[in-house]
């Protein structure tokens, strides 16, 4: 499956990098956070990690592939005691939308689907699938890139079900 979902990113940047022009606007940013995994009956507090990559569609719209990475705290100290950090990995495909709500804020609203690698426990390597919600807040900053701050909530309906929220901030350069 991971092989499938490589095989499919790279296809997609081949098949689109010629036609940028198409795309409009190219944008490439990260973001960094914290909140909760939770596979029922358990929530774990995480570290939630992403970067992205946006293909403007119209001049407010836009696609947004995004790699995700949200691991417990613990797995980013330095002097961990636990053998085992629990964590989720995965890709989504979001339709995100930017009305502007100021001559200097605008808001980014996404939703998309998701497949989730889940490994909240040690034997545990499933793979699921469902949708993805976001909202932030963001602010250009210099010429090309933004600020933003948000959450994004994502829930799958297969495999085990686990779900993640986050709150975050997020840069974005454009090209």
């Amino acid at each position: 499956m991971k092989i499938k979902i490589q095989l499919l990113f790279f296809a997609f940047l081949i098949i689109s990098c010629p036609y940028k022009e198409s795309f409009g606007q190219f944008n490439v940013g990260a973001s960094l956070g914290g909140g909760v995994i939770t596979l029922s009956p358990i929530s774990q507090g995480s570290l939630n990690t992403s970067i992205f990559l946006d293909f403007q569609l119209k001049e407010s719209y836009s696609a947004r592939l995004n790699f995700i990475y949200n691991a417990d705290y613990e797995a980013f100290l330095p002097n961990k005691t636990v053998a085992y950090a629990p964590f989720v990995k995965g890709v989504t495909l979001k339709a995100i939308i930017n009305p502007s709500l100021s001559e200097t804020f605008y808001l980014e609203e996404g939703l998309g689907l998701s497949a989730l690698n889940e490994r909240v426990f040690s034997d545990h390597n499933d793979w699921d699938f469902g949708v993805v919600f976001s909202l932030a807040i963001a602010r250009p900053i210099y010429e090309n890139f933004d600020l933003a701050a948000g959450a994004e909530y994502n829930l799958t309906m297969t495999g085990t079900a686990v779900k993640y929220f986050s709150l975050f901030l997020q840069g974005k350069y454009s090209f």
